[in-house]
């Protein structure tokens, strides 16, 4: 079963904004989604994470914390915090190698994450049911 919302030719599809700086995961994520017919755009850094949601809405936002290994910071926060700003900001998931449990905790609490997927334990299915969930 796919997450199209009408069988109508005319309908958009759900638009969703991947953030991942590593192609592989880029690849195995937009195809995932693809195959539930999903629009996907696909940003390889936060810059163009932020193009991105500058031209346009998503119904979710799937990303990485760690975009840039030599950024003083995860971007990946600070496209969350930017994404808390926008009104109304759509849902959040994040797959991840890096994740505190704090960080995780403040990123549910504050920035409407819907879920943490750690890349080491990543389990197909179980993501694309919190897909549907959060696209509800």
């Amino acid at each position: 079963m796919t997450l199209s919302r009408s069988s109508s030719a005319s309908s958009p599809r759900p638009r969703v904004l991947v953030v991942e700086d590593d192609r592989f995961w880029q690849s195995v994520l937009k195809e995932e989604l693809e195959s539930e017919g999903l629009a996907v755009v696909v940003a390889g850094s936060y810059p163009a994470a932020r193009q991105a949601l500058n031209r346009g809405r998503f119904a979710l936002v799937v990303l990485d914390l760690e975009l840039d290994r030599s950024a003083p910071m995860l971007e990946g926060e600070r496209l969350l915090y930017r994404l808390s700003q926008q009104d109304p900001h759509p849902p959040c998931i994040i797959v991840s190698g890096k994740g505190t449990v704090d960080l995780v905790r403040t990123a549910f609490k504050q920035y409407h994450v819907a879920d943490f997927y750690a890349k080491d334990t990543f389990d197909i299915p179980t993501f694309i049911a919190s897909v549907r969930e959060a696209l509800g």
